[in-house]
């Protein structure tokens, strides 16, 4: 079931192209339940040419949004009603392995990391990044380059990428 926010946000998203080119956008859905970041990163992704084909406000609401829109990244909140972003990353992991589940929070911290990554999550972005960071990290994920904290511990951040790159 769908919130009054995502049928209403839903309305201003632009259908997606039919045909993916090489030069295609990135497809992505964005999952919050906070409608003003929703909106707002919602708006950062498309002007930088990011194509937002679909919002969720819970995370059921992402897994139907993931299912029905198959994106190649699915932006999700960490904390959410309902799933939580690491339920998500495990659940599409295991049924729409070719979407890439990007955590985003505002925790940064190495074991929820960890446990994200762990989970499914093939990246990871701070809320207090900046538009052009987070735009940068979906891009990379996108390429099949996780992105995860720079605060991490080096060694950590490199294992935790060649876990989310070791996955089917």
């Amino acid at each position: 079931m769908h919130t009054c926010l995502e049928i209403e946000l839903s309305t201003m998203i632009p259908a997606a192209p039919a045909h993916a080119t090489p030069h295609a956008p990135i497809r992505v859905i964005v999952a919050d339940d906070h409608a003003g970041y929703l909106r707002a990163i919602t708006a950062t992704l498309e002007r930088a040419g990011i194509w937002v084909v679909a919002i969720a406000a819970t995370g059921q609401g992402a897994i139907d949004a993931i299912r029905s829109e198959r994106p190649a990244i699915a932006l999700v909140d960490l904390r959410m009603p309902g799933l939580s972003g690491t339920e998500v990353a495990a659940a599409m992991r295991r049924q729409v392995p070719e979407t890439r589940v990007v955590i985003l929070s505002a925790y940064a911290e190495q074991d929820i990391v960890e446990n994200a990554v762990q989970a499914g999550a093939f990246g990871y972005i701070s809320k207090d990044s900046t538009p052009g960071a987070i735009v940068a990290a979906i891009t990379s994920c996108a390429d099949g380059v996780p992105s995860l904290p720079a605060t991490l511990p080096v060694e950590s951040r490199r294992l935790l990428s060649d876990l989310a790159i070791s996955r089917p």
